[in-house]
């Protein structure tokens, strides 16, 4: 088990949230995380982790929950997408591993 020291800068309004959460993987604690803070649910965020030691900040990822890609036919939204590539998508419980390359969308 690891802590995982999550900060969330929301984009609108310029605010951040901050939550700490012992869990397996850093998905598990960013379910925590939106489950404790619904309004996280609906916002735009970049996501960092704070260093134990230095207590620098990590990024981790972003997450975009106003957004709908249609890829293949399928609507996607409420996507994660971390810095190691993975993508996740909020299915209103909890994370869930995406396999559509967002990168494609969020690049154009």
């Amino acid at each position: 088990m690891y802590v995982y020291d999550t900060i969330a800068i929301i984009r609108k309004g310029n605010r951040y949230v901050s939550y700490l959460e012992e869990a397996d993987s850093f998905v598990s604690a960013l379910t925590a995380f939106f489950t404790s803070v619904p309004e996280m649910v609906g916002s735009v965020c970049t996501i960092y982790c704070r260093k134990p030691i230095s207590g620098d900040l990590q990024l981790m990822g972003e997450y975009d929950g106003l957004s709908v890609y249609m890829a293949k036919g399928e609507n996607h939204s409420h996507i994660l997408t971390l810095t190691n590539g993975s993508s996740y998508a909020w299915n209103g419980k909890r994370f869930v591993r995406d396999v559509i390359d967002f990168a494609q969308y969020l690049d154009a």
